[in-house]
């Protein structure tokens, strides 16, 4: 049944076929002045986070057209969100405005020291999205002749069994339609122990086509330790993947650099970023840059590459979306920037 306090939102964007539909959680986000540490800080900054949102609002820039289910309350942050989302031609036709409050997330910010970050996010609206609403924007989004793919992460499979179901019910109706799913790992422990982000991974990541993941998550991954628990080698639960049924995992390592595999090949790039203002965000931003390249049916090594310069971008700017790049400012980096790449 339809949850009637429940608001659609307007979006003024109109009902423009979508490349890329998100589902997932964004928060207003508050930053430190940089140096400051959290706990004394007395100024911060305000943006906009979550991973789902900082990926749809990265393949905006790029030139292609994003679109978000999700929900926020009927707070003023909710209505900050919404307002940043338009700004960033982020299609929020599917996400509902609803009686509750919207996630909130402070951080300090440091180019290379520790950050740390407190979450009021328990039991936001973000929480209580569903899989009738997902029926919904799809079936929006397909009048539309959209999507062209599909991007959920891990962080909606643990924010409740709603959001969970709401989650597997987009990819399910994705692989009907015959349209490709791309899934990040994004491992939060604050929100799940290991084990229950184990047993989450083994039902949704075989149904992905595109899999991202750090090396750090690699052992979550079905395959991901050996009889004995020991993290298997990364090509190896690469490879054990791809037969499962994914064209692509991208290895976010931990030197920096990344690594597509493939059936046929593995290829890395190393990071080109220049100036190190903040870091966090830079995952995101590779998966943003990645996803624009599959849009524009480039080949895994070049996807790769673009998602290494969007990166660069992110990490020279003090918040996940303030530095991403447009098409043209990426197109100038990655060709005065030849880089070092290694293809096997």
């Amino acid at each position: 049944m339809p949850d009637p306090t429940a608001n659609p939102v307007s979006n003024a964007a109109g009902s423009a076929p979508l490349d890329l539909l998100v589902l997932g959680e964004v928060m207003r986000v508050l930053v430190a002045e940089p140096g400051e540490a959290l706990a004394r800080a007395e100024r911060f900054r305000s943006t906009i986070g979550g991973a789902e949102g900082n990926v749809a609002v990265g393949v905006s820039r790029l030139g292609h057209r994003a679109g978000w289910i999700g929900r926020v309350g009927d707070d003023d942050a909710g209505s900050y969100l919404l307002r940043r989302m338009r700004a960033e031609d982020v299609d929020v036709s599917a996400v509902r405005q609803v009686p509750g409050f919207t996630g909130l997330l402070l951080r300090n910010s440091s180019a290379h020291g520790a950050i740390s970050v407190a979450y009021h996010r328990a039991g936001s609206a973000a929480a209580g999205v569903d899989a009738a609403q997902v029926r919904a924007a799809w079936e929006a989004a397909r009048a539309a002749c959209g999507p062209r793919l599909v991007h959920v992460t891990g962080i909606s499979l643990m924010l409740s069994e709603q959001s969970a179901a709401a989650t597997r019910e987009l990819i399910e109706l994705a692989a009907a339609a015959g349209v490709s799913v791309s899934f990040d790992v994004n491992l939060r422990l604050r929100l799940a122990a290991p084990e229950q982000w184990r047993t989450a991974l083994a039902d949704v990541a075989p149904r992905a086509q595109v899999i991202f993941a750090g090396t750090d998550e690699l052992p979550l991954l079905p395959g991901g330790v050996d009889d004995a628990g020991r993290p298997v080698n990364p090509e190896q639960l690469a490879h054990t993947l791809i037969a499962g049924g994914a064209t692509a995992v991208v290895c976010k390592n931990a030197d920096h650099t990344a690594t597509v595999y493939t059936r046929d090949a593995a290829h890395t790039e190393q990071p080109l970023a220049r100036q190190v203002v903040d870091p966090v965000g830079a995952g995101d931003a590779l998966v943003a840059g990645y996803l624009s390249g599959l849009l524009e049916n480039q080949p895994p090594a070049d996807c790769l590459r673009r998602g290494v310069g969007a990166a660069a971008f992110a990490v020279e700017g003090w918040s996940d979306t303030e530095n991403l790049p447009d098409a043209r400012e990426l197109t100038g980096l990655l060709a005065a920037d030849g880089g070092e790449q290694v293809s096997r």
